[in-house]
C-alpha cells in the first residue's frame, strides 16, 4: 500500500510539475530569445550538461533506493513473523537466533541508508553549485553587451529573470532527481509485483482447466 500510495502521489505531483514547467517554458523563451538569442541557447547547453551531470553522479540512488525498499521489507517481515510466533520461540529457545536475524537485517537497513546518503550528499554538491551559477551565467553573458553600450542596465535584470525561469523549466531532472529515483524504485517493485501475480492468476488457470479436462477426473 505504501508502494501504491507513493506512486500515485509523485506521479500526479510530476505531471503537475511537467505541465507547469512547460507553460512557464513557452512564455518566458520568447522573451529571453528577443532581448538575447546567444544566451537563450547557453541555456540549452548549460541545461543540458547539468542533466547528464546529475544522471551520471545519481544513476545508482535508482538501485540503493530499490535495496532500501526491499530491506526494510524484510525487516518488517522479520518483525511481525517474530511478534505472531512469540510463544513458540520462546518455548523453543530460539531467542538468540532470532534476535541474530533482526539485527543483521537491521545493520542491512542502516548500512544500505549510508550508502543512499553518500551518494545523495555528491549529488548535493553538484545541485548546489549548480543553482549558484544560474544567478550569475545570465550576467556574465549580457554585461558585455551593456559595457558596450548596446543594452540599458533593465535589460540585465530582465534577462536574469526570464533566463531563471527558463533554466528552472529546464532543470527538472536537476531539481527533482532525488524524488524520481525514488518513484522509480517504488515503479520497480510494483511492476515486479503486477508480473507475479498475473503468472500466478495465470498459471492457476492452466492448473484448474488441466484438473477439469484431465481424464482422471471425468
Amino acid at each position: 500500500t505504501e508502494d501504491v500510495t507513493a506512486f500515485t502521489k509523485v506521479s500526479l505531483d510530476f505531471f503537475i510539475t511537467l505541465m507547469t514547467a512547460a507553460i512557464d517554458l513557452v512564455s518566458f523563451s520568447g522573451i529571453l530569445y528577443s532581448i538575447y538569442p546567444q544566451l537563450f541557447y547557453a541555456i540549452f547547453a548549460y541545461a543540458g550538461v547539468g542533466s547528464i551531470t546529475t544522471i551520471k553522479l545519481g544513476q545508482a540512488l535508482v538501485g540503493q533506493n530499490a535495496e532500501q525498499l526491499l530491506r526494510e521489507a524484510n525487516l518488517r517481515y522479520s518483525l511481525v513473523r517474530l511478534r505472531e510466533n512469540a510463544e513458540s520461540i520462546a518455548f523453543y529457545q530460539g531467542e538468540e537466533q532470532e534476535e541474530a536475524e533482526v539485527s543483521a537485517r537491521l545493520e542491512g537497513v542502516v548500512s544500505n541508508k549510508r550508502t543512499i546518503l553518500g551518494t545523495q550528499r555528491n549529488l548535493e554538491f553538484f545541485t548546489v553549485g549548480y543553482s549558484y551559477l544560474i544567478q550569475i551565467l545570465p550576467v556574465l553573458v549580457v554585461s558585455p553587451l551593456y559595457f558596450a553600450g548596446s543594452v540599458e542596465l533593465g535589460v540585465i535584470t530582465q534577462s536574469t529573470g526570464a533566463f531563471n525561469h527558463v533554466l528552472n523549466d529546464l532543470s527538472i531532472i536537476v531539481n527533482q532527481f532525488e524524488s524520481l529515483s525514488s518513484f522509480s524504485a517504488g515503479l520497480g517493485r510494483l511492476s515486479s509485483f503486477v508480473e507475479r501475480m498475473e503468472r500466478y492468476q495465470s498459471e492457476d488457470g492452466q492448473t484448474n482447466a488441466t484438473f477439469c479436462l484431465s481424464p482422471d477426473h471425468l
